[in-house]
């Protein structure tokens, strides 16, 4: 978010810079603070649209960096996003696989159970 009010920053102070260059341009001259003297200006031939165009142009310019600057971070977001998600998927597997191997044991091998006792056998049988 920090990037986002960088980039408003950068844009409004353009487009502050670009009014403050129009304003100066439209008296022709800059008078510097306790002084006497005018220094001129080189003549600014530009209309209200050519400005308009040239400070569209510049925030274009702005968007479009800002704009990569988003993508370049996105690209590694997305990398370590798939890497969490590799690690976390590999805990969640190595932990139901444990508990799937207790489970096979128990049922393959008997473990905790006589199967040999003929009580065994009914509570089976009437469990199914």
């Amino acid at each position: 978010m920090h990037h986002f009010w960088v980039a408003i920053r950068l844009v409004a102070s353009s487009i502050l810079g670009g009014a403050v260059v129009w304003i100066a341009g439209s008296y022709g001259v800059i008078r510097l603070p306790n002084s006497n003297t005018d220094v001129p200006l080189a003549v600014l031939e530009m209309s209200y649209s050519d400005f308009v165009t040239v400070m569209l142009t510049c925030v274009t310019v702005v968007l479009a960096a800002v704009g990569i600057g988003i993508g370049v971070v996105a690209a590694y977001t997305v990398r370590n996003l798939e890497e969490d998600a590799v690690t976390k998927v590999d805990e969640a597997v190595t932990a139901r696989l444990a508990g799937i191997e207790d489970r096979v044991g128990q049922i393959a091998y008997g473990v905790g159970r006589n199967l040999n006792s003929a009580d065994d056998l009914e509570e089976d049988m009437e469990d199914r």
